[in-house]
């Protein structure tokens, strides 16, 4: 497991990205990072301190998977 303390929000995020085809991994930072090919990666790191990370991070990939990022 990596720094970021793996939560229900950032169980829902991976669970999202998986639904959209993403593949994610850790970084040697802590972070998350969501592949899919053919798209930019989408990194993740927000804390539980920060409300609105989950949310932005969800925003990410469905532009990201829009081809937006």
């Amino acid at each position: 497991m990596s720094r970021l303390r793996r939560n229900d929000s950032v169980t829902r995020v991976v669970e999202f990205a998986a639904t959209l085809g993403y593949v994610h991994q850790w970084t040697g930072g802590g972070h998350l990072k969501f592949s899919k090919p053919g798209r930019r990666p989408v990194f993740f790191g927000g804390s539980p301190s920060d409300r609105r990370a989950h949310k932005n991070a969800i925003s990410n990939l469905k532009k990201s998977d829009r081809g937006v990022l």
